[in-house]
């Protein structure tokens, strides 16, 4: 497959385990492993730090540790991505919150809103993947 340098998700690092999801006291394990890492996802829309940079490097995907305060009070839905060379790595869903006043996206596919949670420091938002794909690095 042909690497495209400047698109998000495009790069193929991560081993997808298919032998482990079905083994629930691995998925136990790897999800209490101090090296795993977490996507958020707040309705479709992955979680963020906006570095100021301008295209290539704009936005980097946040990985949260496995005992982060927010994803212990969501309850969202979790899933086993793969294992990454630092170690496992989940998607987390974080649909449920509510956001208030001016982070509320408008919507649409091009919809620019970065949504801020109040437990996150303020660099970090869910923003719309599509505004984002080329302005993060392809490992993310």
């Amino acid at each position: 497959m042909e690497q495209l340098p400047h698109l998000s998700f495009a790069d193929d690092r991560l081993e997808r385990a298919a032998h482990l999801r079905g083994d629930r006291s691995a998925m136990q394990a790897m999800r209490k492993d101090k090296a795993a890492r977490i996507i958020v996802l707040w309705r479709g829309r992955p979680l963020v730090q906006e570095t100021g940079a301008q295209g290539a490097g704009a936005a980097k995907l946040v990985l949260l540790p496995p005992d982060h305060a927010l994803l212990a009070a969501s309850g969202g839905v979790e899933v086993f991505l793969g294992v990454s060379e630092s170690g496992p790595v989940f998607a987390h869903d974080l649909s449920a919150w509510e956001p208030v006043g001016k982070d509320v996206p408008e919507g649409g596919l091009f919809d620019e809103t970065v949504t801020r949670h109040p437990a996150l420091p303020e660099q970090f938002g869910f923003a719309n993947l599509r505004s984002l794909i080329t302005g993060m690095d392809a490992t993310e």
